[in-house]
This record gives structure tokens, C-alpha cells and sequence, in this order.
């Protein structure tokens, strides 16, 4: 990918991530919430591709059908009045193009921060001055210096932040209030005609088409304990706050005044944690400094007491609240008291207004909430613009729910994996990090192909071939980057795999080992072959041996799979068995094993009828030299298995009691023997007594 659209990615997650942490923040302090603005977000989509090493561009048409805008972009926007597109591309030019490729230059070295209002178009050039475009036709004009950021307040107004964090307020687009501090919260009236801000210790009204300030209210405050903002300005009736901090505590307190036209400011709240004004700006919601929270209707003055142990503010209407726990539960909260717990599995959830309702992603259950109802199912990604919701959902297509019609989705796209990232309106809908989708299914190793996975969202599962297989519960799925992706898994020692993406697709590295994509087929051959293996040619090759006789390795030739077995004793005798089931003393050289028979001559009878004075005689001298006697805990216990003949000799065959397949032979003389393979072929080992 080029070195831009790696910058382009890297500023999307950098964005998102700045994004949450505002969400979170501003969700436990509200102080000073805005007003929505007359400025809309356009509910489009933005595709966005590496085509043959350069980014393209797409969008789609009034029939839904993709059409590409232009190669090597990194920002676009939608101006929805001039029916046109505005991109920036790699080198900082900024033109319109409309939906038949049609291009119009706007400007060059342009950085970004584009804002639409109508057919005025704001933007941000390298050297921090912003300029104004109108219309398609006539030139861009300077309006400001030093500026890193625009916001859209009317139609008319603007409000800007310069390189120095001072907020100015443009009206069209001449400056009329400059140099208000970073907390100098601003506040507008519903028609934008007047504004409160904080000035010099005091409250300052600004009458926007007079062009005139005059104080209001000029509370007793140290300014560098305490900061002083508006929560409302309606029919000349004033909530402010006065923000307390100390400078070794990290807590802060906010004192409410409300301030009726004409008449003198009142205290009503106290040293609260949080403070949020409702939407229809006629009553607050407010915690106290243990987390209680409460609501006070500001005409009557009546407070009511809603609910206990309260953390975070998520969102507001004029009759309920929607709020997280301290233990991380999700309330709706109403204004007469009474509460509905959310189903959600995370601490923080991101919720939405939605038309006259609300909306959040629940990820435990993968569904969309709308009004505390499960409406929408198999969710991955969800954004919502205006009355439109965007998804993606599990198998990885994009739908659409036009004007709120949440019955009627409709397909967009197939396929999200073809795009490096997905836009929806201002919102990023889809990134095309490495996940768990590109990583389920099977496996199998590319080097010598000893060990298969199979992985699933759940499961990670291995087959150690020929050996048997794990199974493992994954606990846990996290991207250290967009490129891989870390398996938490239960009951494992090594507890987490890391698994990274390659440039081959069908080859993934899983802690720097590569596997290979096998089909279902392929791998349910080699996990039938290993149950076979172990429950019945492991069996046959311990029979043969008339030892335990481990799997050593396995050999492939002819398209046939050769199991080594070898008796871990001196001399160490080996055995192959073909997949098949046919012995071999070489695979190599095709050397069959006719007669597969081990020397397991058991005579019941002879042991039923035998001595058993000279059987326990015989049993001490075999288990006073069993391999493991040194160790009194490992000891082994020996019964008689069999009483044979052998070259004219007689011996008394003895098993461990754990072990049936191991073997000792003593004679009339006492001595000791153990057998590799049968008696006929290697004949006996002696034993050297230690007793």
C-alpha cells in the first residue's frame, strides 16, 4: 500500500480512537453541551481502495451502483446543494467532481478541515489560513489566519479555533467575537441572535445583530480555581456553571446559578459531579459527589431523585437519561424515577439519537437496540446518519435503512473485504483490519506439514498430526495492529497466539510458523487418520514389539503415510505400518513384514496350574529388578503373563501390572531377560541382576 493511504489509514484510527475518548470524557463531565446546528451530515458512502497501488475512491449513485470519483484521494466530502463531490487528493488539490467525472480545480496545498454549509464550502490550507469557497463559479476568498479548525454554528455563523486555542466567532464571515480562551464556553440563543460567553471573570451577552456585549453576571471566582460557562440562554433566562477544581485533587465540583430576566441570580445546585441539561432545556440532570443522580425542573424548581451509583452521562432527551453504572450497567433512565437496565455487554456503549428514540450496538448478542428493543440482528460495524443506519453484518455486507424504514434494508454491498475502508456520512463504518473472519477455517503447516488448526470465533483447535488434538476455548480476540490478530485461549499454558497476515491470502503465521489453507475435507482425512492411528496401528505396533512402542515420525512416499514406531529399550527396535495397516522393516525399500504376529504365546493354562511358591519366588527377583526399583515411588508391580519354551529353555513371562506390554523373562536359574520384537527373530536380552 503507498506510503499516503498508510497515512490515511493511520489517520482514521488515530481520529476514531480521539473520537471515543471524547465520547467517554465528555459523558462523565457535560458541562456546557451545544446545540445542534442547521448544518446536516450527508448519509453517504465512501469506498475506499488500493487499486493497483493507487487509492481510489467510490461512491454510489442514486440507483445504489458504484461509480468511481478519481484515483490517488485522501479526504472527500458531499455537497449536497451543488450535487458535487469535493476531493483532496495525495498531492493537497482540492476540486469538485460530479457523478460523471466531470472535474472543476479548486484549489492547491490545501491540508483539509472542510465544512459545508449550502453551497458555502470552508477549508484549511498547509499554511493554517482559511479560505471560502461559494458556489461552483468565482474564486476562493481569505477570511482567516492560523486556523486548525472550522465549526458550522447557522447558516450564517461560524466558530473557529486558531493555532493558539482561542475561539473566534465569525458572522458572515467577518470576525465578531476573537481571543475567547479554550474554557471560555460559548452558548447560543435557539434563533442565533444573541450568545453568552465568559469574559474577564464575568458573563458577557453578545447581541449578534446589534454587535454589542454588555455583563450579565459577574460572580465572585478565582479564576485559576474556577472556571465560568453557559448551559442556556432562552427568553433572556440564564443556567450557567462555575466549574471548581483544585490543584492536587483530580475531582472537580460544579455549582449551578440560574439567573430569571430581570431578576438576581439564584444558587440551586451544589457541588455536583456531572451536570447535563436535558434537550428540551427545560430541566437538568445532575450527580452528586457520591454518585446520585437527580433532576430539577428549572420553572417549578422541583427536584426528583432518580437513581444511585451513577458514573457516566450518555445521552439525554426531555424525558429520559440514559446513563452507565459504576459496575458498568446500562440504564434508561425517566424522568419520573423508574429505570430500564440495557443489554449490552461493554462498560461504555456508544449510543445515538435515533428519529424520536434511541439506538446502540450491543456486541454480545452482535444486534442493534432501537428504543430498548433487539431490532436489528447479526451486527458487526453500525453507524447512523440522520434517520439512516449503515451496518455491516457477519458475513461481512453492508445494508441500509433509509428514513428510519427498518423493515425494508437494503443490500449495498457483498462484500466489505474488497475496500480498505468504508465511510458513512463523517463515520467510519469499516476498516479492513486483519480479524477473526480472515482467520477461520483450516490449516494446515507449510513446512513440513506435521500440525493442522481449526479456528472458529469461538474455538481454537489443534491437530498435532497423527497424535491427537486440543481443543481450546478462545477467551479473549484483540488487533495489536491492523495486520494480526492475538488468540487469548483458556486452560492453556501458552495462553495466547499470535496470528499475522501474509501477501498470500491462504497463508497466515501463527508466532512466526506459517500455515496453509486446507479445505474441510483435507483436514477430516488427517484427523480420521490420527484416530486410527492411535486406536488401532499405535496398538499393533505395541503388540508386535511386545513393548511400548511409541509413534516416532511419519514417513510419506507413493502418496501413502508410513507410521515409525520404536521401543524407547535398548536396542531400540523399530516397526512401520503403512496407513493401510501392512508392517514393514523399511519403508524405503518396500520390505513387507509377512507374518505381523508378536511372540504373544500365553499359555492360561500353564499359568492357572502353576507353583505358586516358585511364581512369588520368581515375581521378587523381577520386580527387585525392574528398571524403575531405584525409586521407591515409580516401582513397578509384575504379574505372571505367561510360561513359555524358547531354544529347549523354560521361562516364566511376567508383565508390569501398568503395563502390560512390557515384558521380563527369568529362567530356572533365575536369570533375567526383556525381548525387543519376538523371541524367534531378535532372541532374548539379558539383564544384568542387581539383586
Amino acid at each position: 500500500m503507498i506510503d499516503n493511504k498508510k497515512n490515511f489509514l493511520r489517520n482514521i484510527i488515530i481520529a476514531i480512537s480521539v473520537i471515543l475518548i471524547i465520547v467517554i470524557s465528555v459523558g462523565t463531565y457535560m458541562f456546557f453541551n451545544s446545540k445542534k446546528t442547521k448544518a446536516t451530515e450527508e448519509s453517504k458512502f465512501y469506498f475506499y481502495k488500493n487499486d493497483q497501488n493507487t487509492a481510489s475512491v467510490y461512491t454510489l449513485d442514486k440507483d445504489n451502483k458504484l461509480i468511481k470519483l478519481d484515483k490517488d484521494n485522501e479526504q472527500v466530502y458531499y455537497v449536497d446543494k451543488l450535487r458535487q463531490y469535493i476531493l483532496i487528493n495525495k498531492n493537497k488539490e482540492m476540486s469538485f467532481v460530479d457523478e460523471k467525472g466531470h472535474i472543476i480545480e479548486i484549489d492547491k496545498d490545501v491540508q483539509g478541515g472542510v465544512k459545508i454549509n449550502g453551497d458555502k464550502i470552508y477549508y484549511i490550507k498547509n499554511n493554517k489560513e482559511l479560505y471560502l469557497k461559494k458556489g461552483l463559479e468565482g474564486k476562493s476568498e481569505k477570511i482567516g489566519e492560523n486556523i486548525e479548525k472550522v465549526s458550522i454554528i447557522s447558516d450564517n455563523i461560524i466558530k473557529c479555533l486558531d493555532k493558539d486555542y482561542k475561539t473566534i466567532i465569525k458572522k458572515d464571515d467577518k470576525d465578531i467575537i476573537k481571543e475567547l480562551g479554550i474554557f471560555d464556553a460559548i452558548k447560543f440563543n435557539k434563533d442565533y441572535t444573541k450568545c453568552v460567553y465568559s469574559k474577564d471573570k464575568s458573563l458577557v451577552e453578545y447581541d449578534i445583530k446589534a454587535g454589542t456585549e454588555k455583563k450579565i453576571v459577574e460572580p465572585k471566582i478565582d479564576t485559576k480555581e474556577a472556571y465560568l460557562g453557559c448551559y442556556s440562554i432562552e427568553d433572556d433566562n440564564i443556567l450557567y456553571g462555575i466549574i471548581k477544581t483544585k490543584k492536587d485533587e483530580p475531582r472537580i465540583n460544579i455549582d449551578v446559578w440560574y439567573k430569571e430576566k430581570g431578576k438576581e441570580p439564584k444558587e440551586i445546585l451544589k457541588d455536583c459531579k456531572g451536570v447535563l441539561l436535558s434537550e428540551d432545556e427545560k430541566g437538568v440532570y445532575y450527580t452528586n459527589n457520591i454518585g446520585t443522580l437527580f433532576y430539577k425542573d428549572l420553572k417549578k424548581g422541583e427536584e426528583k431523585r432518580l437513581m444511585d451509583d451513577v458514573e457516566f452521562f450518555l445521552l439525554t432527551t426531555k424525558d429520559y437519561i440514559i446513563v452507565t453504572s459504576s459496575k458498568g450497567e446500562n440504564y434508561k433512565v425517566n424522568n419520573n424515577g423508574t429505570n430500564e437496565k440495557l443489554k449490552s455487554k461493554d462498560k461504555i456503549i456508544l449510543v445515538k439519537k435515533f428519529k424520536d428514540s434511541y439506538a446502540y450496538f450491543n456486541e454480545e448478542d452482535s444486534s442493534i437496540y432501537i428504543d430498548g428493543k433487539k431490532t436489528i440482528e447479526n451486527v458487526k460495524k453500525y453507524s447512523i446518519v440522520n434517520d439512516d443506519i449503515a451496518y455491516v453484518n457477519n458475513d461481512n455486507e453492508v445494508y441500509l435503512v433509509k428514513n428510519g424504514d427498518i423493515k425494508n434494508p437494503k443490500l449495498i454491498l457483498k462484500n466489505v473485504k474488497e475496500y480498505d475502508v468504508i465511510s458513512f456520512g463523517e463515520s467510519t463504518l469499516f476498516m479492513n483490519l486483519f480479524d477473526i473472519d480472515d482467520i477461520k477455517g483450516y490449516w494446515r503447516d507449510d513446512v513440513d506439514q506435521n500440525e493442522a488448526i481449526y479456528i472458529t470465533k469461538e474455538n481454537y483447535k489443534t491437530l498435532i498430526y497423527y497424535h491427537g488434538n486440543n481443543n481450546f476455548k478462545i477467551s479473549k480476540i484483540s488487533t495489536p495492529d491492523k495486520d494480526k490478530i492475538a488468540l487469548e485461549l483458556e486452560n492453556e499454558e501458552y495462553k495466547v497466539r499470535t496470528i499475522s497476515k501474509t501477501k498470500d491470502k491462504d497463508l497466515i503465521s501463527v508466532d512466526g510458523r506459517n500455515y496453509r489453507r486446507i479445505d474441510k475435507e483435507t483436514y477430516k482425512k488427517i484427523e480420521d487418520l490420527t484416530k486410527y492411528q492411535m486406536e488401532v496401528l499405535n496398538p499393533k505396533a505395541n503388540q508386535y514389539l511386545n513393548a511400548w512402542a511409541p509413534l516416532n515420525k511419519v514417513i510419506k512416499k507413493d502418496n501413502m503415510i508410513y507410521f515409525e514406531y520404536i521401543n524407547p529399550n535398548p536396542p531400540n527396535q523399530k516397526v512401520y505400518i503403512r496407513e493401510d495397516g501392512t508392517l514393514f522393516d523399511d519403508p524405503l525399500t518396500g520390505s513387507e513384514i509377512k507374518d505381523g504376529k508378536s511372540n504373544d504365546n500365553k499359555n492360561k493354562d500353564a499359568v492357572k496350574n502353576a507353583d505358586p511358591e516358585l511364581v512369588k519366588k520368581y515375581l521378587k527377583v523381577v520386580e527387585d529388578n525392574d528398571p524403575l526399583s531405584g525409586n521407591s515411588v515409580l516401582r513397578s508391580k509384575y504379574e505372571l503373563n505367561d510360561i513359555t519354551t524358547y531354544e529347549g529353555k523354560k521361562y516364566y513371562v511376567f508383565n508390569r501390572v501398568n503395563d502390560k506390554r512390557y515384558l521380563m523373562y527369568i529362567d530356572e536359574d533365575e536369570n533375567i531377560y526383556n525381548v525387543n520384537g519376538t523371541i524367534e527373530k531378535n532372541g532374548l536380552i539379558k539383564v544384568h541382576r542387581r539383586k
